[in-house]
This record gives structure tokens, sequence and C-alpha cells, in this order.
């Protein structure tokens, strides 16, 4: 029933009411604002970045292909990243000693060093987004979102 409802709705919403502006919208605005903010405390880091060091903060010396399948970007796009977080001494490529065609990735000591700082601001960023948001709300939220990941998933 609310499936049809939804359907019927599609046709007459705008689309800047539909769910899939929202989300992107919201992500893309939440995104630019912990880049502000990482940026106006002086670190010149990416929301991309980030997510690839956060990533590495729980496990060091993972591969390409898994930072890409942990962070749902392509292969192409993490290169890029990677290239990147490399030129600003953020992380390091090894070669792999099981597997010599493969290069592990590492945080440098600079990228350890940001850990606490980065995630403070962006944690401060997240505070300031859910102002006047319960609790409740907020976590049927992430539950919503979950759901709609989960049924999309492959």
């Amino acid at each position: 029933m609310l499936h049809q409802q939804l359907l019927k709705m599609s046709k007459t919403i705008k689309s800047d009411q539909s769910l899939e502006f929202i989300l992107n919208s919201t992500s893309r605005i939440l995104n630019n604002a912990i880049s502000r903010m990482f940026i106006k405390n002086g670190f010149e880091v990416t929301v991309e970045q980030w997510t690839i060091l956060n990533i590495l903060w729980e496990k060091d010396g993972r591969c390409q292909y898994e930072l890409a399948e942990i962070s749902e970007k392509d292969r192409p796009g993490i290169t890029r990243i990677v290239d990147n977080m490399e030129k600003n001494n953020l992380v390091v490529r090894v070669p792999s000693e099981s597997d010599r065609r493969h290069k592990l990735i590492f945080l440098t000591h600079k990228a350890k060093e940001l850990k606490e700082k980065l995630n403070e601001i962006a944690n401060l960023t997240v505070v300031k987004a859910t102002n006047n948001i319960t609790a409740e709300q907020l976590c049927d939220f992430k539950e919503i979102n979950r759901k709609i990941q989960t049924n999309l998933a492959d």
C-alpha cells in the first residue's frame, strides 16, 4: 500500500521534495560543512580523505581495493584520493610482502596525529547539524536509512 502511494506521489512531487534529492542534498551539505570546518581550523583534508583516514585509523595497512570496498567508492576514485593523501604526507604505499603486485596503505605519523582533532571537528559539526532534533528522531532517522540501504543492497 505504501509503495503504491509513493509511486503516485513521485509523479506529483517536485524534485526538491523527493527522497533521493533530500538524502543527497543533506549528505552534500553536511560534507561541505565538515570540509569548511577542517579548513577553518587549518587542516587541508577533504571529507573523502578523512573517510579513508578513519578506515586506516581503525586498521592501518590496508590495500586500495579494501579502501574502495569499505568506503563504497570506485577504485579509480580511491587511487586519486590516496595519490593526494600521499602528496600531503598523510599515507605511504608499501609493497605487500605476500603479493608484490599489491601496495598496502599506511598512515604517516602526521596522519596519526590528526585523528583526535579531525574527529572532534567533525563531531562538533554533526552536533550543530542535529540541533533541535531529539535523540528518538535521530535514532529513527538512522534506522530508516539503514533499512533503505539494506533494501538496495545487491
